[in-house]
């Protein structure tokens, strides 16, 4: 651990340094300076963990770096060594988060004493923050091992996804030994503003922050991952003495009433009372789903007659030509005739059953497929704007700021 000493008078910092070096546990290195300009260039230069400094200084005092160290370096531990008492001083220390205040003349047991109270508080520091920086390892990880559950399953690979369930429930059962799933599918039904408002990674964070607040009280680990375009998966585990049915239906119940109350889009959610593998959970009712609200087991949301049921099938059919076609751009003529239907009749069905005009889905799917090509690729932008349909490279430039916000060269 690093200690760093500053004051103005180099006779007080030899003094310091000859009387703390290999006498103050924890402390293995000692650098010292005589300016604020110095310590700030010192503490660029190597990491400090520990700042004892004068108050009094010519130029800048010690206040004011201490302020700046403490907002640069959050884990570094500030600590005044001063001749001065006066209370404004001690105020401000406190204010800014300083560790401790001695006051000179002071003994050196007085200031090795403080020391050592500072290497354990940075050690505290440090372990706190280790375990923030390995919940959000796990977080992601969590995320990132449902994403690829959810694409297994859309393949019927069981085998594949029954391995990586085992591992999801081992991930969460390090916060809870006896850790039991509880799962709900969410689609995106209307959005009320233009689509730009929103991604679909935002909208994942929405569910997931919803949903871990609704949860804290019987601390749940709480996943979310995209299914698809506007499907989302949410997923909570929780020691089964705590995670009853009824506080599941009651958080999921809040979820939606929540969402489709204050948010400006509207969303059907789909869930299990109980469940034992994620993968199992309401595939079949999600697809059909078009009227915002909550719904249980096998409860649909829309009594649809045979002929409703054709149609879904057939919107879902238009959606997967739409993607698999995304670097013709493909016209609302084109997808009417493939399907053997009246375009203004399938204008009207494509947004009933998806929540989308036909231009609305067609631009969300090749702006995210550009979004995933700018991520994962290093293609020029122009390359990527042909694969997602676009001839000229201005106009795509100009549909994908409006739709993300950036150019594709500020996205990447």
């Amino acid at each position: 651990m690093n200690l760093l000493i500053v004051d103005d008078q180099i006779t007080v910092t030899e003094s310091l340094k000859e009387g703390l070096s290999g006498r103050t546990p924890g402390i293995d290195e000692i650098y010292t300076a005589n300016s604020a300009e110095v310590a700030r260039l010192v503490m660029k230069s190597f990491p400090i963990d520990i700042l004892l400094a004068d108050i009094e200084m010519p130029e800048e005092n010690g206040l004011s770096l201490v302020r700046w160290a403490l907002n640069e370096f959050p884990e570094l531990t500030g600590i005044f060594l001063t001749s001065h008492a006066e209370f404004a001083y001690a105020k401000e220390a406190i204010r800014i988060g300083c560790f401790d205040y001695i006051l000179q003349p002071a003994r050196m047991e007085e200031i090795r004493s403080v020391l050592e109270r500072a290497v354990h508080e940075v050690q505290r520091k440090k372990r706190a923050s280790d375990h923030a920086v390995n919940r959000l390892r796990l977080h992601d990880q969590r995320e990132t091992m449902l994403e690829l559950l959810l694409i297994k399953a859309r393949e019927n690979n069981t085998a594949e996804c029954e391995r990586l369930y085992k591992k999801l429930r081992d991930l969460c059962s390090t916060e809870s030994e006896n850790c039991v799933f509880r799962t709900a599918m969410v689609k995106i039904v209307h959005m009320e503003r233009q689509k730009n408002t929103w991604d679909q990674d935002l909208i994942n964070m929405v569910f997931h922050n919803i949903l871990d607040e609704l949860l804290n009280d019987i601390k749940a680990t709480v996943i979310t991952a995209r299914e698809d375009l506007g499907i989302y998966r949410l997923a909570a585990a929780a020691d089964s003495s705590l995670f009853s049915e009824s506080i599941w239906k009651k958080a999921i119940e809040e979820c939606g009433s929540f969402v489709n109350s204050y948010m400006d889009f509207r969303v059907a959610v789909f869930a299990d009372m109980t469940i034992n593998r994620i993968y199992d959970a309401v595939l079949p009712d999600i697809r059909t789903g078009k009227t915002p609200g909550v719904y249980w087991a096998d409860q649909k949301p829309d009594e649809d007659n045979k002929a409703g049921d054709n149609m879904a099938e057939r919107m879902e059919r238009a959606k997967a030509y739409i993607k698999e076609n995304i670097g013709r751009g493909l016209t609302r003529t084109e997808v009417a005739e493939y399907l053997h239907i009246n375009e203004d009749h399938f204008t009207r069905c494509f947004k009933k059953y998806t929540g989308y005009t036909f231009k609305e889905y067609d631009i969300l799917v090749r702006m995210e497929a550009a979004k995933r090509l700018l991520e994962q690729t290093r293609l020029p932008v122009s390359m990527i704007a042909g694969k997602v349909g676009f001839d000229n490279f201005s106009h795509f430039s100009q549909a994908f700021k409006k739709y993300s916000g950036k150019t594709p060269s500020e996205y990447r």
